[in-house]
């Protein structure tokens, strides 16, 4: 009588462990099935560029004019600029912005020391942030000129990237939500980071 009941026991748990073989190699060929399809998106959020990336990078020394600027030219490597743009006098709405690219950098804790946060108008007009602001209105034609030639076209005012071989690599609109900033930030310091 127990051999009677013990057979369709062995039986079902039989099946089920070949069920589960099955499933384990099945299992992943319909995953990635699906995810060739697009049914999932499979691009991590945390890897999406929340400003415009330029493409290509915007090298500031051959501008026309060149743009050559003591605080940029001695960037150690793998530091990085945030510059605000403005093609007219750092008023109310860059000093704003230089505010807000500050706390930015104040929360990104042991990487601040890699970032500088500037300012690149045609008049300096803000008292607090008079050592920040850089006034070159030529170098400002030929970086709106720049950035106009760009795919797609940027324009100013603007918040640039920089980084330490005098590339521009990223865009972002003024009212752009900091944390967007900060995010993209701290993941070009994390690539960039020397070992």
């Amino acid at each position: 009588m127990n051999t009677a009941t013990q057979a369709p026991a062995d039986l079902k748990r039989n099946r089920l462990t070949i069920l589960l073989i099955v499933g384990l190699f099945v299992a992943p060929i319909v995953l990635a099935w699906l995810y060739a399809a697009g049914v999932f998106d499979w691009r991590a959020q945390g890897m999406l560029n929340r400003g415009n990336l330029i493409s290509p990078p915007i090298d500031i020394t051959t501008l026309n004019p060149p743009l050559r600027l003591p605080a940029w030219s001695e960037m150690a490597p793998s530091n990085w600029a945030v510059i605000v743009v403005t093609d007219g006098a750092c008023a109310a709405t860059c000093g704003e912005a230089l505010d807000r690219l500050l706390i930015i950098r104040e929360l990104l804790g042991q990487g601040s020391e890699r970032v500088s946060i500037h300012a690149l108008a045609t008049a300096a007009a803000v008292p607090p942030h008079q050592a920040r602001i850089i006034v070159d209105p030529v170098a400002l034609v030929g970086l709106q000129k720049a950035l106009a030639h760009a795919a797609p076209p940027l324009k100013l005012p603007a918040i640039v990237f920089l980084d330490w071989r005098h590339q521009l690599m990223m865009h972002y609109a003024l009212d752009t939500n900091p944390k967007n900033i900060q995010q993209d930030l701290k993941r070009m310091l994390r690539a960039s980071a020397i070992r």
